[in-house]
């Protein structure tokens, strides 16, 4: 049996999940290590017209809605199974002129918490994990706290929900984001825990070079590379380069039906 590379979209449809992976798709997003939510957009081509219309109707109804309808992405193979790559609410919907109609689905992390308003009012000091777990709480994801613990005083906020994290991580003096259905605190710099991936030519790596931040790696897509990893570097080109590093930022280059399957990385001194 060929090991043919799956897409796999879960998408939200007139309060129904339908799920699609045997026809053409294609993806590109962002994920970055700081405050501003992962992106998506997914593209899938000659969705039946029935869903098409229900997806436009069903996202012009929630355009001003804080409810907002969820998408799923997953990417892997037939031998090995799918793993969750990407969980965000739909932004907006566009469909192509025929033959081939492509349905495009923007999509942004925690985008329906951007409606709804928070507010904390200061009083007293408060450890930093106790303050990351309510929001975590409030944004209804999991928390993932490997930070240096601290006390935070007289913390006030009101606004956004989502954009609350931002706050969490300029009084904490911390890496915090979120990853799909978790948020992320950790110290700046550092890795996340048990992350370590090493790459060279021969698993992955397609090429390296400097940039201001510290460095870009073009490789092929691996799951085991997520933002805030470890990622050990090993290139013949560059040998300067070598050593160890943390993915601040990652843009995904994905298809099921080319060879286009790709990472680029942008990488800071760990």
């Amino acid at each position: 049996m060929i090991n043919y590379r799956i897409l796999k979209v879960e998408l939200e449809v007139n309060n129904q999940v339908r799920v699609y992976e045997d026809l053409q798709i294609s993806a590109r997003g962002t994920k970055l290590s700081n405050h501003q939510p992962n992106d998506f957009e997914i593209k899938i081509t000659n969705l039946s017209n029935e869903t098409r219309q229900a997806l436009l109707s069903d996202i012009e109804a929630t355009k001003k809605s804080p409810k907002k309808r969820k998408i799923i992405f997953s990417i892997g193979r037939i031998k090995d199974g799918v793993n969750r790559l990407f969980i965000g609410d739909i932004k907006n919907v566009t469909v192509s002129q025929p033959p081939d109609i492509v349905t495009t689905i923007t999509a942004v992390t925690s985008f329906a918490n951007t409606f709804d308003i928070t507010s904390r009012s200061g009083g007293e000091t408060i450890k930093l994990s106790i303050l990351a777990r309510q929001i975590a709480s409030k944004l209804g994801l999991e928390l993932v706290f490997e930070a240096t613990d601290k006390m935070v005083g007289s913390y006030t906020y009101t606004g956004s929900s989502l954009k609350e994290v931002q706050k969490l991580g300029e009084v904490g003096q911390v890496a915090a984001y979120i990853d799909d259905d978790k948020l992320i605190v950790r110290n700046i710099n550092e890795p996340l825990k048990n992350s370590a991936f090493y790459m060279d030519k021969d698993n992955g790596l397609i090429k390296v070079e400097p940039n201001e931040k510290g460095c870009v790696a073009r490789c092929y897509y691996n799951y085991n590379v997520k933002i805030g990893s470890q990622f050990e570097l090993k290139s013949e080109l560059l040998p300067n380069l070598n050593g160890n590093w943390v993915v601040y930022k990652i843009d995904y280059e994905l298809a099921n039906r080319s060879e286009n399957c790709f990472m680029n990385l942008e990488l800071i001194r760990g």
